[in-house]
């Protein structure tokens, strides 16, 4: 089992236009469970990203999940469950923004901006609403922001929008064999809570 990419650095939102004009690119960061679930002919597995199973949410009465195991064996999702960490929040909804394996073959190596062309052109989402790209009510896709990114930061107002992960487009895939593998291209900032403060 691999884990899922995830950035471990943290930036300020005043550090946000010196990526952006570096070229990086940001997306929403969610307050779920990062997951991961990988198809295979003989069925699914879903794990957390520490590699355990689920224990508020079960994938096998999961109504959104099966859209996403409608596109076949041989792929390793990446995406943050959105169900039970936030009160009034979705429920049963996958957030995609990564993926690993795609048919017969590994994406090590890749970049993440390949990956996400990849995903989009499998997936088909269309605009839902700013940073979200959506399958299905409950099966979104990650939309890359290219622009105005301290603005955007500072107009998140859902309980559920954690802030912003900040990804170098061009930064490649690790083998991801442990937690911190594959993750020195991306950076998040997150709004101040109760818990943590930029």
């Amino acid at each position: 089992m691999l884990y899922p990419p995830r950035p471990e650095s943290r930036v300020i939102k005043t550090d946000l236009t010196g990526l952006e004009n570096r070229g990086w690119i940001g997306q929403l960061k969610m307050n779920g469970t990062s997951s991961l679930t990988e198809t295979t002919s003989s069925g699914s597995l879903t794990y957390t990203r520490h590699l355990e199973p689920h224990k508020a949410w079960d994938p096998n009465s999961s109504t959104s999940l099966p859209k996403l195991l409608s596109y076949g064996s041989g792929f390793l999702w990446v995406y943050e469950l959105l169900h039970s960490k936030v009160s009034g929040g979705p429920k049963d909804t996958l957030y995609i923004h990564d993926i690993l394996l795609y048919p017969n073959e590994d994406l090590f190596g890749s970049t993440y901006e390949e990956r996400h062309k990849l995903l989009c052109e499998i997936l088909q989402p269309k605009p839902m609403e700013k940073g979200i790209l959506m399958i299905t009510p409950k099966l979104w896709v990650a939309e890359n922001l290219v622009s105005e990114l301290e603005d955007t930061f500072n107009t998140l107002s859902k309980p559920w929008h954690e802030g912003l992960v900040v990804k170098n487009p061009k930064g490649k895939l690790g083998r991801c064999s442990n937690p911190t593998h594959g993750s020195s291209w991306a950076v998040k900032c997150r709004k101040p809570t109760a818990n943590y403060s930029n």
